[in-house]
C-alpha cells in the first residue's frame, strides 16, 4: 500500500469554502483522481487546479461529514485501465452547488513511496480507501455518490448471513447425492450460507443422503460417502480501522493518521511498536518451475504454483512480540522433466494463534506430490489462493519446439522453446518459470514469501 504525505487544501479549495460560507450553497465532493505525475522541485500544491498527469478517475462510494470534516470512501481497481502506472497523485474535486464547477479541492503525492496498479491484463482486487479531509464551516456539505459503488462492510456481512443470498448462484452448484466429485471441486449447502462453501479435498462419490454439517467450522473436514470435503469461508477485502479518534480534529488528511507498513522477508520476531489494531498479511513461497524434457519426445516444464495469502487482522499492544515465518521458494526442477520444489509456508503466530499463507506447488507435479510431466504446480492455500503455475507445451517428436510454463503470481517467465526457466522476483510469492523443451534445462526457482503488518500512528 502506498504511504502519502498529508493532503494540502488547495487555493480553488479554499475558494470554494468561502462561496459556500457566503452564498449558502452545498460544498459537493464529486469525485477522485489518480495520477503519476511528479512534483517539480518548489511546486506550490496550493497553486494546483488540475493533477500533473491524471491517469484514472475514481467515483466516491460513501462518505459522511461531522465538525468541519467530511470523510470519503472509493476504490481503487484496474478494470478497463489500458495502461498501467504509479499512483503518485491522488486529488479530490469538489464543486459549490448542484451547478458549481467541479475543481482540485484538496492533493497529496506520494513521490517514489507508492504503489504500480497494472494495466487491466493482471486484474487485481479492488483496494477500498478512506480519505478524511477539512470543510471548515461550509453551510453544508454533501458527497456525491456512485450508485453502483461498493456496500459498507458492514451491509455486506449482513447480506453474507442471509442462508437466501445468492441463491441465483450457488444453487446450480449445490451438493448433488450419489455424485463423483474430483479434487479442488467446490460445492455449497443452503445450511451453511452464502459465507461457506465446501472443497473436494479427496475425491470419491457421495452418500445417498443428505448432507447435515451440525457445527461448521472453517478448515474443519466432513466425510461425505467416500468424498472427504473441507469448510472453506468465502474470502473478502475488510478495512482497516484507524486507531486513532480524528473526530473535532480540524486537521488534514494525515495530519492525525500516518500509514506504516513494516515489510518482513526474513523470519524472526517482530515487535510491535504501539497498541493498535494491525492488518497482516501472509504470503507463502512459490513453487519452482518443472524441469524439461527432451528425448523422443519434447516437452516443457510446467509452472510453479504461486504462494497463498492469508490476511487478518489482530489487536497488538506495544512491546508485544510476533514470531514470523518466511516461506522459502521452491527450487527449480532438474532438466529431464523432473518436478520442481514446493514454496515453504509462511506464517505469523501471536497470542496462540497461528496465520498461515501456504506455499505454491513445484511444476511438473500433481496435487498429491507425485510427477506429472508439463503439469502446472498448484497455488498455496490461505484467504486468498495462490494462482496455479500454467501447464507447459508438449509435443510427439524431438525435432519440435515446446515451451514451458509461466509461474503463478508475479511467476518467473518461461523457457519458452529453448533455454532455463527464470526465477521469480524476490519475495513476492511467485511461481518459478518452467523450462523450454528444445533441451532437458532446468525449472526457474520460485520466490520467498513475505509478511506485512500495516497499521497507523497518531
Amino acid at each position: 500500500m502506498s504511504n502519502y504525505p498529508n493532503t494540502t487544501l488547495t487555493n480553488a479549495g479554499q475558494d470554494l469554502i468561502a462561496e459556500s460560507i457566503a452564498e449558502g450553497k452545498a460544498l459537493i465532493f464529486t469525485k477522485v483522481e489518480l495520477g503519476d505525475g511528479n512534483l517539480a522541485a518548489g511546486q506550490s500544491i496550493s497553486t494546483l487546479t488540475a493533477l500533473i498527469s491524471s491517469k484514472m478517475n475514481v467515483p466516491l462510494s460513501s462518505g459522511s461529514a461531522d465538525n468541519g470534516q467530511a470523510k470519503l470512501r472509493f476504490a481503487v481497481g484496474n478494470s478497463g485501465l489500458e495502461e498501467g502506472f504509479f499512483a503518485r497523485e491522488v486529488g479530490v474535486f469538489a464543486k459549490a452547488g448542484a451547478d458549481g464547477v467541479e475543481t482540485l479541492y484538496a492533493y497529496t503525492n506520494g513521490g517514489n513511496y507508492v504503489d504500480f496498479i497494472p494495466d487491466q491484463s493482471r486484474p487485481i482486487d479492488d483496494q477500498i480507501m478512506d480519505v478524511y479531509i477539512v470543510t471548515g464551516n461550509a453551510a453544508e456539505v454533501q458527497i456525491q455518490v456512485d450508485s453502483a459503488a461498493y456496500l459498507t462492510v458492514s451491509d455486506l456481512t449482513e447480506h453474507n448471513d442471509d442462508a437466501e443470498s445468492h441463491k441465483d448462484v450457488y444453487g446450480r452448484f449445490i451438493r448433488q447425492r450419489q455424485t463423483d466429485y474430483e479434487l479442488k471441486d467446490v460445492v455449497y449447502l443452503p445450511s451453511l450460507g452464502a459465507k461457506l462453501y465446501l472443497e473436494c479435498t479427496s475425491p470419491g462419490t457421495t452418500s445417498s443422503g443428505d448432507l447435515v454439517i451440525t457445527s461448521p467450522a472453517i478448515g474443519n473436514t466432513v466425510t461425505d460417502g467416500t468424498v472427504t470435503w473441507t469448510i472453506r469461508a468465502v474470502a473478502s477485502t475488510a478495512d482497516i480501522p484507524a486507531p486513532v479518534d480524528i473526530s473535532g480534529k480540524a486537521d488534514i488528511t494525515g495530519a492525525n493518521m500516518v500509514y506504516h507498513k513494516d515489510i518482513i522477508t526474513t523470519s524472526g520476531t517482530y515487535t510491535a511498536p504501539l497498541t493498535g489494531l494491525y492488518k497482516i498479511t501472509v504470503k507463502g513461497g512459490g513453487g519452482g518451475g518443472g524441469g524439461a524434457l527432451h528425448d523422443s519426445t519434447n516437452n516443457g516444464g510446467g509452472g510453479g504454483g504461486e504462494g497463498g495469502t492469508t490476511i487478518a487482522y489482530i489487536s497488538m499492544t506495544a512491546e508485544d512480540t510476533a514470531n514470523v515465518i518466511i516461506g522459502g521458494g521452491g527450487t527449480g526442477g532438474l532438466g529431464g522433466q523432473h518436478k520442481a520444489g514446493n514454496g515453504g509456508d509462511s506464517s505469523v503466530t501471536y497470542n496462540g494463534n497461528t496465520y498461515t499463507g501456504g506455499g505454491g506447488r513445484g511444476g511438473n507435479q500433481k496435487p498429491d506430490g507425485t510427477q506429472n510431466i508439463t503439469m502446472g504446480g498448484l497455488g498455496g492455500t490461505g484467504t486468498m489462493y495462490g494462482e496455479a503455475g500454467q501447464t507447459a507445451g508438449k509435443t510427439i517428436s524431438s525435432s519440435e519446439a515446446a515451451p514451458g510454463g509461466t509461474g503463478g503470481g508475479t511467476g518467473g517467465a518461461p523457457g519458452m522453446y529453448s533455454g532455463a526457466g527464470i526465477n521469480a522476483i524476490a519475495n513476492t510469492g511467485g511461481g518459478g518459470g518452467g523450462a523450454g523443451g528444445i533441451s532437458s534445462y532446468t525449472g526457474g526457482d520460485g520466490a520467498d514469501g513475505y509478511v506485512w503488518f500495516e497499521y497507523y500512528t497518531p
